[in-house]
């Protein structure tokens, strides 16, 4: 088990337990990524959860899974795109007036109810001024009295390298989809690779894991986390086979 499924834990469980966390603030109960889905789950017990980080065109980070407004707000535009004036103008669909909440303002609410959080990285690693969001990041939950409560992911691993060579000491995982890797040989691949960039933890799409890739991390001394399952079958199957976390829309079913 690597460091975040024990952060996860915490101490009063068991070392072998499944941490479940609570995808974009448990997305299949709440607003995807909204401060109110935040405060519900951690007011519903689940103190772990997952939500995704871009940068606005004035560099501050804010709380939003895709690369433009469209889908989850009230206006269009692309994020990079937009001051957080901007933004501010804008209002979270199915919210009662909620705005697109700053990174800031999120671990406001995490860090006093003790939670700890997977944090992923959207930003993509090409565009100039990568290396300086990804220190800033890092800068602001250091503040925020939350490295040791945290992992840094991202699906591209570059942002991985990025984080690790400040030497902060932050949890990274690398995330991959299902079709990125090839049964327990793409397993131990993949987590001597993330050894070698400095990450801890690898996110599987949890259709393609099995206990041969468990097994796999296991041996490579790399924490294996699912995502996203939300039927009550799938969630079962990952905490048979033992994985470290499991990201989900419905932590309810868990």
């Amino acid at each position: 088990m690597g460091h975040l499924a024990s952060i996860f834990a915490g101490s009063s469980r068991p070392a072998a337990a499944t941490t479940i966390v609570a995808h974009r603030g448990a997305a299949g109960l709440w607003v995807e990524n909204s401060l109110s889905a935040f405060r519900h789950s951690l007011a519903a017990g689940y103190l772990a959860v997952e939500f995704d980080v871009h940068f606005t065109r004035d560099r501050v980070p804010v709380v939003i899974h895709d690369l433009t407004v469209d889908r989850t707000t009230d206006g269009k535009g692309a994020v990079a795109d937009m001051d957080l004036a901007d933004l501010r103008r804008l209002r979270l669909t199915g919210t009662d007036g909620e705005q697109v909440p700053t990174l800031a303002e999120l671990l406001d609410v995490l860090h006093p109810a003790g939670a700890t959080a997977i944090v992923e990285i959207k930003f993509a690693a090409d565009p100039p001024g990568h290396d300086d969001h990804c220190r800033a990041l890092a800068d602001i939950l250091e503040q925020a009295g939350m490295r040791e409560r945290v992992t840094i992911s991202a699906f591209d691993w570059r942002s991985v390298v990025a984080v690790a060579k400040l030497g902060r000491g932050f949890d990274l995982t690398g995330v991959l989809r299902g079709r990125d890797i090839a049964g327990a040989a793409g397993a131990v691949a993949a987590a001597r690779r993330l050894k070698e960039i400095g990450g801890a933890q690898l996110g599987l799409e949890f259709a393609a894991i099995d206990a041969g890739i468990v097994a796999a991390c296991a041996a490579e001394g790399v924490g294996l986390g699912a995502w996203t399952p939300n039927e009550a079958a799938d969630l079962a199957r990952m905490r048979e086979l033992g994985v470290g976390w499991i990201i989900t829309d419905r932590p309810d079913r868990a």
